[in-house]
């Protein structure tokens, strides 16, 4: 009986301070959607002076035809007047997803693409 009542009380306190632990790096490693789209514009552009100027809403353009492929989640206009697209594609390999910012100049030529993340994507892991 005794045993079992300190088992109980190391496997609480174990799993207490690992919560603690897990809320305070969650907190101090955060990363906004602002800060992941700086990190992606200095990817692309190594000067550093280009800045989202404004978000464009995409909702109220149709994409319904490229659905089951993938979706543009975001678009941005850059300071240089240039196009930064967050899309998120469909269907990869083992049904994963992989989310990519696509870089696009003034004149509609695709500048580069930066993949943010991937789910599923057990080629990609490896």
């Amino acid at each position: 009986m005794k045993n079992s009542i300190k088992s109980i009380v190391v496997t609480l306190s174990i799993i207490l301070v690992c919560g603690v632990l897990l809320a305070v790096l969650s907190d101090l490693l955060y990363v906004s959607d602002d800060e992941r789209v700086n990190r992606a514009i200095n990817k692309i552009y190594t000067s550093g002076e280009i800045t989202m100027s404004q978000e464009i809403d995409v909702s109220s353009v149709d994409m319904s035809d490229l659905k089951e492929n993938g979706v543009i989640e975001k678009c941005y206009l850059l300071s240089n007047d240039e196009y930064l697209i967050l899309s998120k594609g469909k269907k990869g390999y083992a049904n994963g997803s992989i989310t990519c910012y696509v870089a696009i100049t003034k004149d509609l030529i695709i500048k580069q693409v930066v993949q943010n993340s991937y789910v599923g994507q057990t080629l990609m892991g490896k």
